[in-house]
């Protein structure tokens, strides 16, 4: 019951993730200690980058767990049992991002300068994605009436996304943002 796109993700989790660890495995030798071995090699690895992938390479194996357990191959499943014993542990996974990454103020001021000069009519979307930090998505589907420019806000509600589809933000929550006094100056943003 999954989209074709999560598909190809699971599969790509399947060899890039979990067949590299626990290979020829019977899956009913599968258990809590190999789950939580097996997560401390990925953070340590820093492979995948980002913990919500991580969160999916886990849920492929809880599923595949879980299939087993509807099959009665395994007792429970050792993924959700680690879960559970490991407790929750929101932002945990966060990892600061490396500094190539992130553009520095002068990377920023250029960028802007250059999408100034060579195309004015981005401009005013450069500047809302570069100081609110919202999605493409997201700022490609924000409204007039989403913006309060007396308050200097925006409200977040809904997302665009590389299909053209419009739908929730990726959170699935909305949220506000601040407008920066240089994008509520912006004459080409009113």
């Amino acid at each position: 019951a999954l989209a074709p796109n999560s598909v190809r993700q699971r599969e790509n989790t399947l060899r890039l993730y979990l067949l590299p660890f626990f290979g020829s495995l019977d899956v009913r030798k599968i258990r809590v200690a190999d789950v939580g071995r097996f997560f401390e090699e990925r953070i340590e690895a820093g492979q995948p980058r980002s913990p919500r992938t991580l969160e999916i390479v886990l849920g492929t194996l809880r599923r595949i767990l879980l299939h087993a357990q509807a099959q009665e191959l395994v007792p429970s499943n050792a993924v959700a049992d680690w879960k559970s014993l490991r407790g929750r542990r929101r932002g945990a996974g966060i990892r600061p991002l490396p500094r190539e990454r992130v553009l520095s103020s002068a990377d920023l001021a250029s960028l802007l300068a250059s999408t100034r000069s060579a195309a004015p009519s981005a401009y005013p979307l450069m500047l809302f994605l570069a100081d609110t930090g919202c999605r493409i998505g997201e700022a490609v589907a924000l409204r007039w009436s989403d913006v309060d420019p007396g308050a200097g806000l925006a409200r977040i509600e809904r997302s665009i996304d590389h299909l053209g589809r419009l739908g929730p933000p990726k959170t699935r929550r909305s949220r506000v943002v601040e407008l920066s006094a240089r994008l509520a100056d912006e004459p080409d943003a009113r």
